[in-house]
Order: C-alpha cells, then sequence, then structure tokens
C-alpha cells in the first residue's frame, strides 16, 4: 500500500515527501545505518498483533479446530477465540537492504539472508505468479518472534520484551558498525 502525507501546517497532500515512514521503535537503527553508508530498502520493528496472522473466531467452532490438532488457539473467551493462522505465528524483526554488504558480525540471534536465496525461497510460496512479480528483493537480517512455543501461546508482555530486546540489539549492532567503504 503506498502512502501519502498531509502537512500538519497548512494539510495540503504532500506527493513526494524527502522522507519516509518507519516504526517508532527501529528508526533510530534505520538513521543511522544509513548515515553509515548501509541504504536499506524495507524494515519492521515487530508487532505483537499482526492481523494477518491473528484470527479472531467465533466460539462455535473452537472443538472442529481442536479436532483437527491444531495447536495455535490463543484466548478463548465466552463467545470467541483467537486462533493463530499460518506458519507464521508470530512476528518479525527485519531490514532489508538494497544491495549486498558484507557484514563482519551480524545481531546477536538475527540472521542474513541475500536477495537470491529469498527470491529462491518465495519461488516455492503459495501466491500467485502475479504478486510474486511485485516483489522486490533485496539482502536482509531478521530474527522471528514466536507466539506460540511448545504448542503453548506467549505472554504478551514476553512477545513484547522480545521484541524490545530484538530492536535493542539491532540499535547496538548498527552503532558497532563502521562506515560503508566506497
Amino acid at each position: 500500500m503506498k502512502h501519502k502525507y498531509i502537512s500538519n501546517e497548512k494539510f495540503e497532500i504532500i506527493e513526494n515527501p524527502t522522507f519516509f515512514e518507519v516504526d517508532e521503535e527501529i528508526a533510530e537503527t534505520i538513521s543511522i545505518l544509513n548515515k553509515k553508508g548501509y541504504k536499506t530498502r524495507y524494515c519492521c520493528a515487530g508487532h505483537i498483533e499482526d492481523s494477518c496472522y491473528k484470527v479472531k473466531l467465533p466460539i462455535y467452532l473452537l472443538e472442529e479446530v481442536k479436532s483437527k490438532n491444531i495447536s495455535r488457539i490463543g484466548k478463548v473467551e465466552k463467545d470467541f477465540f483467537w486462533y493463530y493462522c499460518g506458519d507464521r505465528a508470530g512476528t518479525g524483526v527485519y531490514i532489508s537492504f538494497i544491495k549486498h554488504y558484507k557484514f563482519l558480525t551480524l545481531p546477536n540471534g538475527f540472521m542474513y539472508e541475500t536477495a537470491d536465496e529469498f527470491r529462491e525461497k518465495v519461488q516455492s510460496y503459495p501466491i500467485s505468479e502475479e504478486d510474486k512479480k511485485e516483489l522486490v528483493y533485496g539482502d536482509y537480517i531478521s530474527k522471528i518472534i514466536n507466539y506460540i512455543e511448545n504448542n503453548k501461546l506467549l505472554d504478551d508482555k514476553f512477545i513484547e520484551y522480545q521484541i524490545k530486546e530484538a530492536n535493542e540489539t539491532l540499535l547496538n549492532w548498527a552503532k558497532s558498525l563502521p562506515m560503508v567503504e566506497e
């Protein structure tokens, strides 16, 4: 989805802003990386309630979901329950780069994947060929934060702590990197 921006002063639509939008928790990291010459494309600080994966279902479906041996059932209420769908019952903290950089170190707990490795993986995803063509590939570093461990839904505060810790790790890593030598 493309964004437009509206001026706080004159409330005019700004078509081509000279800035880009970024999650607050990862903003300083992205600023440091780009200032040091590590040009980024996309990033995400991680989100605890990613609506793409957390679904509210009516309570009458609970027994059917349980009978299919699906272990991604979250909090059960009187009239509904939460179900975490798909293979990604969690969130990701990641940064995508516009080109390949040879990092001597990576942030603790993060993985590095090249654009070619990512492209190969995406080819196996059950998405349309049209959607695959629209993807922009780049190298990236990422860490997955799971909502579920050992078939149990993790506490929201614990997940929030993991997301915060991952972003602090990224920030410290960015600060430790040398300037890119051109």
